[in-house]
């Protein structure tokens, strides 16, 4: 499998594609949201404006009402009630104090109150008319004979409900007037938001396009160094295990990280079970002139972070009790800031050299005595 085809290289493959994409899915979630408020804004201003509207509306017909019937009531007409006329005006002042300090409608809905304080003003100056006309009202019932039509009251109560009819009109179409502003300045707003937004989701996805590109290009470099560390590796490993001297690894609690094969065979312990051993356990060494005794070469080279190397007669006790000398040396493995990551133990057997060294004694032992034995012969014959 190539290193392109790789599980890893799918999956940052993968990842690369959702970088580029996810700046434009970003912009085009943050345009929907933008509409969406601003239709969500816009819907909030009709409904207020409306039920304002709406209640500017009613202030007209119930105080239209309650003077039609409060002249059919002076005229005499006996079905009506004087109680409805004063119920009517009871409501037309309710929606007028609902435009100025907000409240409820007939229906239940809340309304808001004017966003105005010149038009809230004129809210209060029809309820100034309410008042005026109520108390018109009551003089009328009480003398219906002296306030029928085209007396001083009668005609009083006409003007008063003519400057009502006119600032209520008046009311109704600055309230229509201000909600068409409304209506214009979030329109300006959403196209300004709107264009604002846009560039600014230009800006934001080319800056997330060229993060995602550095990514890509961060992933390539990574790729490219941990394909070299594997090959340095890979050739490490090889050298290690093709050598002839055994070689012995450890991480930095002195545990067993790493056995060659002639590691492996000159300490009788398979790799797989003396990985992660205290190295002690492992490479169990004395000296030949101290046997009881054990040393803790690894230790000592953890300890003092520089290279040692095994006296001499220094012998291996492997894991089925034989020995064997050895000679080996150790250093510490470091990286560049200086931290330990274990220790390696480079050692090799000694045994035929001992044997070839006893050999050589033996012979020059055998040279004197042949020498000696040629001396002594030819002094005698002397």
């Amino acid at each position: 499998m190539s290193a392109s085809d790789s599980p890893a290289s799918s999956t940052e493959g993968r990842r690369y594609v959702w970088g580029t994409l996810l700046p434009f899915v970003t912009a085009c979630l943050l345009l929907l949201a933008l509409m969406f408020h601003g239709f969500s804004e816009g819907r909030r201003i009709a409904r207020d404006f409306t039920l304002l509207g709406r209640a500017t509306s009613h202030v007209n017909i119930y105080i239209a009402r309650a003077h039609l019937w409060l002249e059919e009531y002076v005229v005499g007409d006996e079905t009506v009630v004087p109680k409805t006329i004063f119920s009517a005006m009871d409501h037309a002042a309710t929606d007028v104090r609902t435009l100025y300090q907000g409240g409820y409608d007939d229906s239940g809905h809340q309304v808001p109150p004017i966003p105005d304080a010149g038009l809230r003003d004129e809210a209060r100056k029809l309820e100034a008319h309410i008042v005026r006309l109520r108390a018109m009202t009551e003089i009328r019932m009480e003398n219906p004979q002296g306030a029928g039509p085209g007396s001083i009251v009668d005609q009083a109560f006409d003007d008063e409900f003519e400057a009502f009819s006119t600032d209520s009109m008046l009311l109704e179409q600055r309230v229509r007037d201000l909600l068409l502003t409304r209506l214009d300045a979030l329109h300006m707003r959403q196209m300004l938001t709107l264009g604002l937004a846009f560039v600014g989701t230009l800006l934001l996805a080319t800056l997330l396009w060229r993060c995602a590109r550095q990514r890509q290009r961060d992933y390539q470099a990574v790729a490219a160094a941990r394909k070299r560390a594997e090959q340095n590796e890979a050739w490490l490993i090889t050298t290690l295990e093709s050598m002839g001297d055994a070689v012995l690894m450890t991480d930095p609690e002195a545990r067993v990280s790493y056995l060659n094969p002639m590691a492996v065979e000159l300490t009788g312990w398979e790799r797989s079970a003396a990985l992660g051993r205290p190295v002690e356990e492992v490479f169990t060494i004395r000296s030949q002139d101290f046997p009881q005794k054990t040393i803790d070469f690894v230790g000592r080279i953890i300890k003092e972070l520089r290279v040692f190397g095994l006296a001499n007669h220094t012998e291996l006790i492997r894991r089925d009790g034989r020995t064997m000398p050895i000679a080996d040396s150790g250093a510490p493995i470091m990286n560049a800031d200086g931290e330990l990551l274990g220790v390696v133990v480079v050692f090799q057997d000694m045994t035929a050299r001992h044997e070839v060294e006893q050999q050589l004694r033996n012979a020059l032992e055998e040279k004197g005595v042949l020498l000696q034995e040629i001396h002594h012969r030819v002094k005698n014959n002397m």
